[in-house]
């Protein structure tokens, strides 16, 4: 599938990176943040939908 930004991260891999980021206490800079909301978005969409 895959339209655009949000297509390069699987749940999986999204879930490595948030529990990468949690147990080293990795701080993203916002301009990461941000590219992450939109990855998550559609996401969440889907989850909540």
């Amino acid at each position: 599938g895959g339209n655009g930004a949000g297509s390069f991260l699987d749940p999986s891999q999204l879930q490595f990176f948030v529990d990468h980021c949690a147990k080293n206490n990795v701080e993203l800079d916002a301009k990461v943040l941000d590219e992450v909301q939109t990855c998550l978005e559609p996401i969440i969409e889907q989850v909540q939908a």
